[in-house]
């Protein structure tokens, strides 16, 4: 249609440069010649787009590109500062409740919710939740993920009655993974100097990174160098109990204090084993 005004710059030629279109229910601004920018009757603007009401409803107030090559928005900020996008449904602190903001100075990019930094990507590119917070994979705490944790522990060995004399651990590796309640951890231990005087009854290794709920098996890949040597075991409370069988068909017995060898040999009673556990709450 015809313009209601038109306000336009031109050259000595008469070309257009730029110029304002007034229609009756509408605003067009050109550059160049060309419509770039359009706000209708409704007051949804459009750049680079003569149709942001072909959009949906609940987002079509600002539309940009015209779907024909790629298009953006940016948000240009100082290099120590902010570039934010917030969600408000009122003002003061209802004016932020929604958030997407990166921070320039650390590299990182916050996502709120409630006026608050729930999950952040830092400049490692590493998902960061905020504390207590996690994955929620259904309803109710117990499906939440919200913990993550490995390193290392420090297993050694323990008599149920007593202490050693003298006891020298040798800890050759000992890791844990721990996920949500569920934790694995692996070990392989050695000793050295053992003086069992003073020590009796079942053999424990203890130092558990975390306690046990309940039962659970404990797997023995290697052990060697004993009086009688372990090959299975259970973890309970704060200890891992080893147990022995005495031939191929019979019960498994808890190892004893007197199946470790004893004296001052090094590098003996070596076992290697795994087990995973979840964790009292």
């Amino acid at each position: 249609g015809i313009p209601n005004a038109h306000i336009k710059a031109v050259d000595e030629n008469g070309t257009e440069g730029g110029g304002i279109q007034l229609y009756s229910s509408e605003v067009r601004l050109r550059t160049g010649g060309t419509e770039r920018v359009r706000i209708d009757s409704s007051g949804r603007v459009g750049i680079g787009t003569s149709s942001p009401s072909n959009m949906f409803a609940w987002s079509n107030q600002l539309v940009v590109g015209d779907g024909a090559d790629h298009r953006g928005l940016t948000v240009l900020s100082a290099t120590n500062k902010t570039g934010n996008i917030f969600f408000a449904d009122g003002t003061g602190a209802s004016s932020f409740v929604g958030q997407v903001q990166y921070d320039h100075n650390i590299d990182s990019l916050k996502f709120a919710t409630n006026g608050a930094t729930r999950w952040t990507i830092n400049s490692s590119g590493n998902l960061v939740a905020s504390s207590g917070l996690g994955i929620d994979f259904g309803s109710g705490a117990s499906t939440t993920l919200d913990d993550y944790e490995e390193g290392t522990w420090s297993p050694y060995f323990a008599p149920t009655t007593g202490s050693f004399t003298a006891l020298t651990m040798d800890v050759i590796h000992a890791r844990y993974v721990k996920v949500g309640s569920l934790v694995h951890l692996e070990a392989y231990i050695r000793t050295d100097n053992v003086d069992t005087t003073g020590a009796s009854g079942n053999l424990k290794i203890m130092g558990l990174p975390f306690t046990v709920a309940n039962y659970t098996a404990v797997n023995v890949g290697f052990a060697q160098s004993w009086t009688t040597a372990p090959s299975e075991g259970y973890a309970s409370a704060d200890s891992i109990y080893l147990c022995e069988r005495t031939s191929l068909n019979g019960n498994s017995d808890l190892t004893q204090v007197s199946d470790m060898t004893n004296g001052a040999s090094t590098d003996v009673n070596r076992v290697i084993f795994t087990v995973s556990y979840y964790t009292a709450a």
